[in-house]
């Protein structure tokens, strides 16, 4: 059972707020008092074993007139239920007798939700949605045989029975509702532990022991107690502790060993690095062992197959730039199995190549905490406007920078790098450069001498029809004398004909983004149809000019009207719909497996992703 999305309402700085956790991981970015940390306070309420008692003083939204009326914020968390746990549920229905003829049970559309109770804040009111039929946990009609009349306490013990039954009901539930692991920076740390301990399972909590378990210690029972014996197994855990593990997540250092040793009947963990020493953990410096504790924590929490959210508020704060991107590096890896959620101030903290990732927290005066999507727009100004950055700091950007015209061109290049990553098409270091977007054509010379001045090898790119720009960037290039100093790359040198990377790509994927950016358009009341006939296709398939301007602003022209604009102005309208929304929704459908991209052709693009790495360095 997956948690999809929590619905908030009232509480503390939100005054109300939707949130699909949609992203495996997921950074939010805003300034102090923003809201961050209550977002992640959200979580506290949904799980069992963690939950807390919400208090209107101290929840309720003050300026909200629930708070005057001394009532609760609302919070609901609703969660997807996959086919083989509603086989399992309904099997477990029928078990306990749970009349079902009212469920009309399909493969798609169902739902549990649970809601904060708002009269009795220790409580909660949970529920199925089996495609909107709603079915109440304390209301589920358990059938059984009736109890004698003439026995007396046979009902009160019948009323027993039924709720044993309900209650295993919401144990598998439990079981199978996504795990919440809230981790805090206050790590019991122990690094020592005797053999004996190890071995009975009095020392399984003790981050020792977890750190073993990460080096391969499969059955601490077999730990062996001879000095000798004892020795040879300590040297093969040690050796795949630093190979698999060390080495892989620490690159600050990269003289720095782990080993665990025996004295006395007791293992503890020593530290080696280049001034030949031996250290305890207790001596080393905070920030590393923050990041050893974290990760072993992280680490430890991985077992079995469910699905789990890690949250972690400021994960970096006492860590040295070099180890937030060691930690970032682990976080990426972690995501592939679990979803993370994180805050953070700091830059080192976010990868630009996945822009949905970050959602940008502020504090909106009328709507309370909200989300800002867009992050990456204008060079990730909002992103950096909640980080204090300028566009000066320059420590901000890595090594390498490549250099594009517009936010779109961000969002295409940096999903099909992901795409092409993932179907191991190429195999690129993305944390060697920068991906910056100079918020326009006009804009390139000046950002392409305000990184040149920073002593940056750069790349660019650039669109077709920028002749002029496109000449004023050659004399640069031709000044430096230099590629590996500074490039310039035209996107028809990659097709022909091809005016924009919208060109470049493969025009089935491409119109499937136009048509779902138009469809949540209307959604959202900015466009509205202009006839209910079905469409003509859009013509996408030829690039003799550019696919927007040439087929895709027409067709929005022809079939949709801006909401607010007259029809005279709507007509003059050059660019009808965001060539970023275009974009995102691209990205959304390289990662949708029900579509068969086998057959669609990447060549163009995945020949220009080819030349930026080339040029770039950054092949693996």
């Amino acid at each position: 059972m997956f948690l999809e999305k929590i619905e908030i309402k009232n509480y503390k700085s939100i005054t109300e707020l939707d949130w699909t956790l949609n992203e495996k991981l997921s950074c939010l970015v805003g300034q102090n008092e923003s809201g961050k940390s209550n977002l992640l306070e959200l979580f506290d309420y949904v799980e069992p074993k963690n939950s807390k008692i919400l208090h209107y003083t101290k929840h309720t939204s003050r300026s909200s007139n629930e708070y005057i009326n001394q009532e609760l914020p609302k919070l609901r968390y609703t969660y997807k239920i996959h086919i083989p746990v509603i086989t399992e549920l309904f099997t477990l229905f029928k078990k306990n007798n749970v009349n079902t003829d009212e469920i009309p049970l399909k493969e798609y559309g169902n739902y549990y939700i649970i809601e904060v109770d708002e009269k009795q804040p220790n409580l909660q009111t949970e529920y199925f949605l089996f495609n909107n039929k709603k079915i109440e946990i304390k209301g589920l009609k358990v059938n059984g045989p009736p109890p004698p009349p003439q026995a007396t306490g046979v009902r009160r013990n019948h009323v027993a029975i039924n709720q044993a039954k309900i209650n295993e009901i919401l144990l598998f539930i439990n079981k199978n509702k996504t795990n919440i692991i809230k981790l805090e920076d206050d790590f019991k740390i122990s690094y020592e532990a005797s053999i004996e301990s190890l071995k009975n399972g009095t020392s399984k909590n003790t981050t020792l022991f977890r750190l073993m378990i990460i080096a391969g210690l499969k059955d601490p029972s077999k730990i062996p107690n001879k000095k000798a014996q004892l020795k040879q197994y300590l040297k093969r855990l040690n050796k795949d502790l630093n190979n698999n593990f060390i080495k892989k997540y620490y690159s600050q250092d990269e003289s720095v060993k782990m080993e665990f040793t025996h004295d006395s009947g007791l293992i503890s963990l020593e530290i080696e690095d280049n001034t030949e020493s031996s250290y305890e953990m207790e001596e080393r410096s905070d920030g590393f062992k923050y990041f050893f504790s974290l990760l072993v924590e992280m680490a430890s929490h991985q077992e079995g197959n469910g699905d789990s959210i890690f949250l972690l508020d400021e994960p970096g704060a006492k860590l040295h730039p070099s180890g937030q991107r060691d930690l970032l590096k682990y976080l990426e890896e972690l995501s592939e199995k679990h979803r993370i959620i994180y805050t953070t101030h700091s830059p080192f903290l976010i990868n630009r190549l996945y822009p949905n990732r970050v959602k940008i927290v502020e504090r909106n005066h009328e709507k309370g905490t909200i989300f800002k999507y867009k992050g990456f727009s204008k060079n990730w100004k909002p992103m950096r406007s909640s980080l204090g950055l300028n566009i000066k700091d320059s420590f901000y950007y890595s090594d390498k920078a490549l250099i594009v015209e517009g936010p779109e061109d961000l969002i295409f290049i940096s999903s099909l790098i992901n795409y092409f990553n993932a179907n191991r098409e190429i195999s690129l270091n993305t944390d060697l450069f920068s991906f910056i977007d100079a918020g326009g054509e006009s804009n390139l010379p000046a950002m392409v001498q305000i990184i040149m001045d920073d002593e940056r090898p750069t790349l660019v790119l650039i669109d077709s029809d920028s002749q002029s720009t496109f000449n004023k960037l050659s004399k640069k290039v031709s000044k430096v004398n230099d590629e590996s100093i500074l490039d310039l790359i035209q996107v028809n040198e990659y097709k022909k004909e091809a005016v924009s990377i919208e060109d470049l790509l493969p025009y089935q994927l491409l119109e499937s983004a136009v048509l779902n950016y138009c469809s949540e358009l209307v959604d959202d009341e900015v466009l509205e149809l202009k006839v209910s006939s079905s469409f003509d296709p859009i013509d996408l398939s030829k690039t003799s000019s550019s696919r927007y301007n040439a087929s895709i602003s027409s067709f929005v022209k022809k079939y949709y009207k801006e909401v607010d604009l007259d029809e005279d102005l709507w007509s003059k309208k050059k660019t009808p719909i965001s060539k970023v929304g275009i974009a995102r929704h691209f990205e959304l459908l390289l990662v949708v497996d029900e579509i068969d991209k086998s057959k669609l052709d990447f060549k163009p693009i995945l020949k220009l992703i080819k030349t930026i790495a080339d040029k770039l360095g950054l092949i693996k």
